[in-house]
């Protein structure tokens, strides 16, 4: 197909394949745009002249409405030094021009549709191109270059050019799946505060941002983009810890233990080194467990009481899968005491043979400067997850840094199944927030490197299914809703509706769903501690520290409030004291 174009002396032929020559990059004579795609090539084999087959097809007069007062004319100005009324910029050779105003509107702006469709607004949108100072409502950014934009003349929804032409779909190195350019507005959990996935700043209802349609991960429009490279995904290494447990049954410190087994490889030597990425490595290769030199001096070390062997746990099955008080916890690591365990016959005090073994001294990494010394009886802050314990922990006596057991023995690096990378334990960015439960990490936390997906120490740690009393099947660790965003899920236990974007605990038989910190106690700070029992002047018995459910409390005798979480208790009467009234009493 030929063309004798106005403006060019020789005939022009249209080529329709992209040249795939591999040379160098052709640009257009009329814009001085890469050319990419069908393009008119002069006929002339000396003659360089070519144009896109959109430049080449311009009239050569158009009545603009940015300039209605005279018709434009199409001309060629190669080597003149112009300004474009519209974006005051050179774009080009070929001008819009009236001769009576002297005014030139550059080709690019000159074939800008008068209205378009935007995917992240419900009206049409029109061209303004008289150049403005104002904050795009599709990115959010305020632009201090005046620029071309686009406004819907119902509702002042204003985007600059540039986000006019957003992709409508991109691919995220932060997300497995496409994202899809929308109004946070459109989505259906926009009820909620939301947070983008990326950067963990709020979310404007009004701004377009990128969506998955198949979960709930949101981002800036910017921030999407940020992340469009994609990178590899990291394989599994060898033993690597993987996330969420089994169930409740497992306590993640044990099963580390197993993974550090002490059996002899062919040459003699411990298996432990190697196994996993683990902040340091247990020496258990020497410890006949329980020979009555070792408990004699565990008993010196940790407990004036002698102290006995259990091979079982003495407990009944209905109080493991139920509340457990006080006294049915491991005096080191605070979780659920099973056996093998050393215990006293004369208190409460009860110790997992593996946290017998722990050594005096370790080298962390979350803390290189110093070694950390372990604490027996202790009250700290754990750095790395932020808790209060008065168990076991370590203690670095040169600054004011302390971990306790549970976040000394976590791996340094696990998987987990709700993220298809491996996540480290280290110290996140300001204002990052879990993916789990939504709340900002004001400690370290578990993130990966290759993406922004950071989760709490505690919320990679729940277990994949658990019981609850109120169901008599186990309940699912879910990282989105079973039935897509549009459906809506109330909490058993608070009542309220969770949102979408939290992970939470779903029975299929029963659509029972409750939110993750319901389910395990609303006190968290406190589920780190161990308390003796205290004495109340106005009750004749001891109050024993227990943990309860937020499904039909008990009230304080004290003060009338529902005893939720945590609380003491009176196990020989139906007497209940509230954490905070029998906190004050010690």
């Amino acid at each position: 197909m030929e063309l004798q174009h106005f403006l060019h002396p020789h005939p022009l032929t249209l080529v329709e394949e992209q040249n795939g020559d591999g040379g160098q990059m052709e640009y257009c004579s009329g814009c001085m745009n890469p050319i990419q795609g069908p393009r008119y090539i002069c006929s002339d084999s000396e003659c360089s002249f070519l144009l896109h087959k959109l430049c080449a097809e311009q009239p050569e007069k158009i009545d603009h409405p940015s300039h209605p007062q005279h018709p434009l004319t199409l001309i060629n100005m190669p080597w003149v030094t112009y300004q474009c009324e519209a974006c005051f910029r050179r774009n080009g050779d070929f001008v819009y021009y009236c001769d009576l105003c002297d005014l030139y509107l550059d080709l690019p702006c000159a074939t800008l549709p008068k209205q378009i469709e935007h995917l992240g607004h419900n009206h049409p949108l029109m061209l303004q191109l008289k150049p403005s100072l104002f904050r795009c409502d599709a990115c959010d950014k305020f632009h201090e270059i005046q620029e071309i934009s686009y406004q819907c003349t119902a509702c002042h929804f204003w985007v600059l050019k540039d986000c006019v032409s957003l992709p409508d779909t991109v691919n995220s190195a932060s997300h497995e799946h496409p994202l899809t350019l929308t109004s946070c507005a459109k989505l259906e959990f926009s009820k909620f505060k939301m947070f983008c996935d990326v950067c963990s700043e709020v979310v404007k209802q009004k701004n377009c941002v990128y969506a998955c349609a198949d979960c709930r991960y949101v981002a800036h429009v910017g921030c999407a983009q940020n992340e469009m490279d994609e990178k590899e995904d990291e394989s599994d290494k060898p033993n690597q810890i993987c996330l969420p447990l089994a169930d409740e049954s497992i306590n993640l410190i044990s099963h580390l233990v197993e993974q550090f087994s002490i059996e002899k490889n062919n040459s003699g030597e411990s298996n432990l080194k190697g196994l996993v990425d683990h902040p340091f490595e247990m020496e258990l290769s020497g410890i006949v467990l329980f020979d009555a030199k070792v408990l004699r001096k565990m008993q010196r070390m940790v407990h004036d009481h002698p102290l006995h062997r259990f091979d079982e746990y003495s407990g009944s099955e209905e109080l493991i899968l139920k509340e457990l008080k006080g006294d049915e916890m491991c005096n080191a690591c605070m979780q659920r005491i099973s056996a093998p365990y050393y215990g006293c016959s004369d208190c409460d005090f009860r110790l997992h043979k593996y946290c017998s073994e722990l050594p005096d001294e370790i080298q962390h990494p979350l803390h290189p400067q110093h070694a950390l010394t372990l604490l027996r009886s202790c009250f700290i802050e754990c750095k790395a997850c932020g808790d209060l314990c008065n168990g076991f922990a370590y203690y670095c006596s040169e600054c004011p840094f302390n971990l306790d057991v549970k976040c000394a023995t976590f791996p340094l690096t696990i998987k987990h199944e709700a993220h298809r990378h491996a996540l480290t334990l280290e110290k996140v960015p300001d204002r990052a927030r879990c993916r789990a439960c939504q709340q900002l990490i004001n400690s370290r936390a578990l993130q990966c490197t290759s993406c922004n997906f950071n989760v709490h120490l505690k919320c990679a740690s729940l277990p994949r299914a658990v019981r609850h009393r109120h169901d008599e099947h186990a309940l699912v660790l879910t990282y989105s809703p079973p039935g897509g965003p549009t459906k809506e899920y109330t909490c058993h236990i608070c009542k309220e509706e969770i949102n979408p974007k939290q992970w939470l605990y779903y029975c299929d038989d029963c659509n029972n769903s409750l939110h993750t910190g319901c389910l395990f106690s609303v006190l968290n700070d406190e589920m780190n501690m161990k308390y003796p029992p205290i004495t109340y002047y106005k009750h004749p018995h001891p109050l024993t520290f227990v943990r309860k459910s937020k499904d039909d409390p008990p009230p304080c005798d004290s003060c009338g409030n529902p005893c939720n979480g945590i609380a003491f208790q009176c196990k020989e009467c139906d007497y209940n004291l509230d954490f905070e009234c029998g906190s004050a009493l010690m």
